[in-house]
């Protein structure tokens, strides 16, 4: 139920599916002569590729050389002319995409708000985009000055082709029956539906054949040699004529029935896409000779199923050229218990509010009362045989107001509930009082309240000699209060939880600006720390969050530590909450179980001052090691720089030794060795000095380091991120040092994505290091088997599907990522560019929640290489900071139970094995996975168990 405003847009003629639409024409290619391009390269108008008619915009995006950063195609007057864009459901386009790959395109359209979409173009195709306006289209109002079609960053030149740009609306024929429960598409009974699109197939009325009637749609695919498509495909989706931004809320399935009349077996495609650009595929392998009916489910977790795009029936790379008959492509409708869901959902939120105090109750019910009553009238339909469309759309509207109200109330609700909780047990509290997970992300304006929620009591259970969190949160109401926290001493009889152990930080925001990915929110955010402050003013409409976080002794005694959370409401003590802390018999190591290279970026001076006394300064840094450490990070910098001189390396040899002696240290880059990129020839100059330079220095620091008992943690990473054309230069330079110092590792983020096993590389390179999304288990694996490590790293990518840190993203992530998906796929080690990138920062934190910190780090990415920030005396964690640990600590967790496996009997080592498969429905793939905290502690908790049982 994503948007209140769609509506089913279908409707039909004789035999197709086609929606009764509305539409201004903004602007067409073939009607009108000019556009403006104020960024970006326009070659202006000429013959529309794909095999359409007329005219079409040719536009290039040039690729982003560090100025113009949103590259965009812009209409203005005399194309929109006070445009009033509040009668309209839908902006849609029609735009070429010639390229083999996706290309992420944004929407951006300005008026009174600013309204912001991202979406993605299939490749080797013409996409009839609609984009649903959802509550956007009151904040837009009635005066539109421009839109844009627009790229963020382009990593490189891209053309694109423009044909027709309009407002649509529409709604589905009241009257129309649904027959046998089902929607149909189309069923080719006498002519072919003007609603599909061809790309490299040809399609032809079959008489022959069909699954009902007398005819059906006979589908010949071109070889991709032929066609030069690498996907030929029969496409549903929005045209001049329908669209395909259909509300699929009330439909189960998508179905279809083929005949294949040949003798060979089909590899049939079926791709179903929403606006969002969430999608799901499905095989269907037609047998020689067969009839299918094929049904697909459509996954409500996959697809915004309100807001529904585009169906493509495709082949992917045909060798050879393909041919088979389809029929009776429709939507089945889900049945009646399915629907019903719907209301029984509704009956639980009005059961939330019911549970409410009486001022709370009495200020949503009526609403909520007469939306729910509207609902259970329109699902009266349901007790026909024969239901409508319209009454169909009756139901959907109607739970989609529920839903929509639901949703805009949802914070308010979430303050009321928590509200009357607290009012009954600790009456003289003003303020609501709720827990959060570490995993969760409290925000403290806006957003509704996810995964927050009162509880008579906390919980946390953890390791010895490990670290775990939770937060207390308070909800401010009618006036301001001064709120803080402490945790009272924890006692299992006779054993204690160190005082220095618990910690108690009010956690501060930062507020974010429009990031170059996609981010639900621009405002303030929970990310840094304060541990030197404990106490905060909660103000109405605020959710003000506490880090109360928890370390054991590595000899804590097991069991369970009881004690209070006390809340002081200007003073005065107005809760004492029980706490229980419960400790596990077993130890998690200090050090990090996994290599993890990271950079720390000494902005010291820049943030604490210039005139900083060299004591002061020294002070600052040795604290801020310390603390990488209890975050199981060494001091390291990836990008030190080789000098002419090797006495100038800048090595901290006394700070390394000192994580030696904490037992902290892993690994160390030495220096950062490369060439040029632009030197490309392996017999330029530059190259053999760079070699000459490179062995100078080991030859000085190897037996410095082997005299201090560094050189066994010492690396070298090399030649970032550069392309296969500089591998030949690469693999020169590499090979002139593992000759004379065959022992010292040589690590890179190359882009080798064979890990050595099919490249020059192989014999030059020791720990290859893909982007998580360019990881392959398999080839991994065959990479170790020649002798090789396979390491993953982020940075500013990958984005969301796949796990990454930004400010903006939820907090499970990095624990996920370092945790539970470390153990699934087994790197040998992790690389992060930077902790502490603080560009824009001239000055500490100094007081919260909100604080005076600029999260943009690598231009305006969010927390790119920033996972530390500083506070009055020094260096602070932030959330994804101590998720990152957690995650670490997690991947212990399994490194523990399969060492204790092995020490098992045979018969015991089968059952144990069981508790170490991460289970799909935590981690299913590196961009496939749950961010519910609930999830991830049920497993972790299954680990311990069995790593207590496993003696």
């Amino acid at each position: 139920m994503k948007s209140r405003f769609l509506a089913l847009c279908l409707a039909f003629s004789s035999c197709v599916l086609v929606a009764q639409i509305e539409e201004y024409v903004i602007w067409d290619a073939d009607r009108d002569a000019k556009a403006v391009l104020p960024s970006g390269d326009s070659k202006g108008l000429e013959q529309a590729p794909g095999n359409k008619p007329g005219l079409a915009l040719k536009a290039v995006y040039p690729k982003f050389d560090g100025k113009v950063e949103w590259p965009a195609v812009r209409w203005r007057a005399p194309f929109i002319t006070s445009l009033d864009i509040r009668d309209w459901d839908y902006f849609v386009f029609q735009a070429y995409n010639p390229l083999p790959e996706k290309v992420d395109l944004g929407v951006f359209i300005n008026g009174k708000g600013k309204f912001n979409e991202h979406l993605l173009l299939q490749p080797n195709a013409w996409n009839h985009i609609a984009v649903p306006f959802k509550d956007w289209r009151d904040r837009l109002g009635d005066n539109i000055t421009h839109f844009d079609l627009f790229m963020t960053r382009p990593d490189k030149t891209y053309t694109i082709h423009f044909k027709k740009i309009a407002l649509k609306r529409g709604a589905m024929p009241p009257d129309r029956l649904l027959k046998n429960a089902k929607y149909t598409i189309a069923d080719f009974e006498n002519e072919l539906p003007k609603t599909f699109e061809r790309n490299a197939v040809e399609v032809q009325l079959d008489r022959e054949w069909s699954a009902t009637g007398t005819s059906s749609a006979k589908l010949t695919y071109a070889t991709s040699q032929d066609s030069g498509s690498p996907w030929p495909s029969y496409q549903f989706m929005a045209n001049a004529d329908n669209i395909l931004g259909l509300d699929w809320r009330a439909f189960a399935s998508l179905e279809f029935t083929t005949f294949n009349p040949t003798t060979n077996m089909i590899p049939l495609k079926v791709y179903i896409a929403d606006v969002y650009g969430k999608i799901i595929t499905q095989e269907c392998f037609l047998s020689p000779g067969q009839v299918n009916t094929w049904t697909i489910p459509l996954d409500k977790n996959n697809l915004e199923l309100a807001a529904m795009r585009q169906v493509d029936f495709y082949l992917s790379n045909p060798g050879e050229q393909y041919s088979f008959s389809i029929d009776n492509i429709c939507l089945k409708a889900k049945s009646s218990e399915e629907l019903n869901e719907w209301l029984q959902a509704s009956q639980r939120i009005k059961g939330e509010v019911e549970n409410l105090t009486p001022e709370f109750k009495n200020k949503y019910m009526n609403e909520l009362d007469q939306k729910v009553q509207n609902l259970k009238n329109a699902m009266e339909a349901l007790k026909n045989n024969n239901i409508t469309a319209g009454q169909l759309q009756q139901i959907t509207t109607a739970a989609d107001d529920i839903d929509f109200w639901h949703k805009t109330h949802s914070r308010e609700l979430d303050f009321a509930k928590i509200a009357s909780q607290t009012a009954r047990n600790y009456p003289d509290c003003k303020v609501g009082l709720a827990f959060a997970d570490s995993m969760t992300k409290v925000m403290i304006q806006d957003l509704p309240l996810t995964n927050v929620a009162f509880a008579p009591k906390a919980t946390l259970e953890l390791a010895r000699n490990e670290y775990e969190s939770i937060q207390l949160v308070a909800l401010g109401f009618d006036e301001p209060h001064e709120i803080s926290v402490q945790v009272s001493e924890l006692k299992n009889g006779n054993a204690v939880l160190a005082t220095d152990y618990k910690t108690v930080s009010l956690v501060g925001h930062v507020k974010t600006e429009k990031p170059p990915y996609k981010a639900e929110y621009q405002g303030w955010w929970p990310d840094p720390l304060l541990h030197f402050q404990k106490q905060a003013t909660v103000k109405p409409g605020e959710a003000v969050a506490f880090w109360l976080r928890f370390k054991t002794a590595e000899n804590q005694v097991p069991g369970d530590y009881q004690g209070t959370i006390i809340v002081r409401q200007d003073g005065n003590v107005v809760a004492q909450i029980p706490l229980v802390v419960t400790v596990w018999d077993f130890l998690i190591p200090t050090k990090s179980q996994l290599d993890v290279c990271m950079d720390f970026r000494n902005h010291i001076r820049q943030v604490w001052g210039n005139d900083l006394t060299n004591e002061r300064y020294n002070e600052i840094l040795v604290d801020a090691v310390d603390l990488f450490a209890d975050y199981k990070i060494d001091h390291d910098n990836i990008y030190r720089v080789l000098p002419q001189d090797p006495q100038k390396l800048q090595l901290p040899i006394d700070l390394l030794k000192r994580q030696v002696e904490q037992g902290v240290l892993r690994s160390f880059n030495m220096f950062y060795l490369a060439t040029p990129r632009n030197c490309d020839k392996p017999d330029d100059p530059r190259v053999q000095q760079v070699i000459d330079r490179a062995i100078n220095c080991l030859n000085y620091w190897v037996p410095i380091l082997e005299k201090e008992g560094l050189l066994k943690y010492a690396y070298v990473y090399c030649y970032d991120e550069i392309p296969k054309q500089l591998f030949p230069v690469m693999e020169k330079v590499c090979k002139a040092i593992k000759e004379k110092f065959p022992n010292m590792p040589i690590s890179t983020t190359a882009y080798d994505h064979s890990f050595g096993t099919d490249s020059e590389l192989a014999d030059a390179i020791d720990v290859f290091t893909p982007l998580t999304a360019r990881y392959d288990e398999h080839i991994a694996q065959k990479a170790r088997e020649q002798g090789r490590k396979v390491d993953w790293y982020i940075c500013i990518g990958p984005h969301n599907p796949h796990a990454n840190w930004f400010v903006e993203y939820a907090a499970i992530e990095a624990r996920l990522l370092m945790g539970m998906m470390t153990a699934k796929y087994r790197p040998d080690g992790f690389l992060y560019y930077a902790i502490t990138r603080w560009p824009l920062n001239k000055g500490p934190i100094t007081e919260g929640p909100y604080t005076n910190w600029n999260p943009a780090s690598f231009q305006t990415a969010n927390g790119d290489g920033s996972i530390f920030c500083a506070g009055p005396e020094g260096v602070i964690p932030t959330i994804r900071a101590e998720n990152f640990r957690d995650g670490l600590e997690d991947y212990a967790y399994f490194l523990e139970l399969e060492n204790r496996i092995k020490k098992l009997d045979q018969d015991k080592q089968d059952t144990a094995k069981e508790a170490l498969q991460v289970p799909k429905e935590l981690v299913e793939n590196l961009a496939t996975y749950s961010r519910d905290p609930a999830l991830l502690r049920q497993f972790r908790r299954k680990l311990a168990q069995a790593i207590l049982q496993a003696k």
